[in-house]
């Protein structure tokens, strides 16, 4: 029950973050827009208009670079280890995950650009586009720590725990539970081949 929870999480997450990736493509277009006419910089390649069939057409121009931008993100995520261990996992943690999947993300974008000679690609919106995606996708992580901490520390989706030993490595370990509440983790009891240590508490 608890991988199939955890396997359902995952999954949860990865379709969160395809979605934010996909919010991140069209916010990007129409920030690039406007620095560009804010600050002189010229015109953007198939960037029509800032609406959303300017959007659209830009989109179906730069179809093979969402599918590699995208897939690229996904790919980087699982690599990392950015939709391992969730129930512990620190904002910190994920920050480190979603910066070192970016930069991979960003030597997948160049793939379809040299591939299909994307030389009109601005560089702009490709810089855009990455910071507005991290910046997305770390708040998500924001979010989603707070919503499941305040969700463990009030009893719910809470997995209990049999511990096997009582040496220091279990006592280690118990310790470190107790310490973070949030993580939804609870001890119901230790096992061990030493009778003596029948009814005692180990911490």
């Amino acid at each position: 029950m608890v991988r199939e929870k955890q396997a359902f999480l995952r999954t949860l997450i990865r379709f969160l973050d395809a979605g934010l990736i996909g919010l991140a493509f069209i916010l990007s277009y129409f920030i690039s827009f406007y620095l560009r006419e804010a600050y002189h910089l010229g015109e953007m390649a198939y960037a029509i208009s800032p609406d959303m069939g300017g959007l659209l057409y830009f989109t179906r121009k730069n179809v093979a670079l969402v599918g590699f931008y995208l897939a690229g993100w996904i790919t980087a995520l699982t690599f990392v280890g950015a939709y391992k261990d969730l129930r512990t996992q620190t904002l910190a943690s994920s920050i480190v995950h979603i910066v070192s999947a970016g930069a991979f993300a960003l030597l997948t974008v160049g793939t379809p650009i040299f591939l299909f000679k994307m030389v009109l690609t601005s560089r702009l919106f490709i810089a855009t586009l990455w910071i507005v995606t991290v910046s997305l996708l770390v708040v998500m992580r924001l979010l989603a720590n707070r919503m499941l901490d305040y969700l463990h520390t009030r009893g719910y989706n809470h997995v209990n725990l049999l511990i096997v030993g009582t040496g220091k490595r279990a006592r280690d370990f118990i310790r470190t539970v107790r310490s973070h509440a949030n993580w939804g983790l609870t001890i119901v009891g230790l096992i061990d081949d030493d009778h003596g240590m029948f009814g005692k508490e180990v911490e």
